[in-house]
């Protein structure tokens, strides 16, 4: 009942590429990377959140996040929501306190680049370069190097050196 194999198929393309089960794909891959089993309250506040109704739609988010009620992928997907929008908006802060939700919701996501490489971004932001850093440490490397995560490490040492006063440290 918490998965809906079309919504999930229409939302992952590539899935449907591989030809795997998507149910089984959820399963042992998708759950862990923080991909949406079904349409839920999450997805639909979202397009609110983007279409002009921000101040509901962040009420809602942020409500939906501490339901006890609410199965873990909404408060996930509002956890997601959340993060990009305070990131778009230069709210760093508070785009890294939704991160720590989703990961107190599922630990795997530290571990999943489209979650760290926005959080390290963040970090970033805020000036902490070592803690960046090492987030990005824990998934570079696993699987190969994916070239996404070699340029968020490789973005770290230019903007950590012209923060200490040397602009030419790239």
């Amino acid at each position: 009942p918490e998965f809906d194999a079309s919504v999930y198929l229409a939302g992952y393309k590539d899935i449907a590429q591989t030809g795997t089960n998507n149910l089984v794909h959820y399963l042992l891959y998708g759950k862990d990377e923080g991909r949406l089993p079904k349409a839920g309250r999450a997805f639909y506040l979202e397009h609110k959140l983007w279409g002009g109704f921000s101040g509901y739609a962040i009420r809602e988010l942020e409500s939906l996040q501490s339901d006890p009620d609410a199965l873990d992928f909404e408060k996930i997907a509002a956890a997601w929501s959340l993060l990009v929008w305070y990131a778009s908006r230069g709210d760093h802060a508070r785009a890294l306190e939704n991160f720590v939700l989703a990961c107190q919701v599922r630990s795997t996501l530290k571990e999943n680049k489209k979650w760290v490489i926005p959080a390290a971004g963040c970090m970033v932001k805020l000036g902490n370069f070592n803690a960046a850093r090492d987030l990005l440490n824990r998934i570079l490397g696993k699987g190969g190097f994916d070239p996404d995560t070699c340029l968020a490490m490789a973005n770290i040492a230019p903007l950590q050196s012209a923060s200490a006063g040397f602009p030419d440290g790239d």
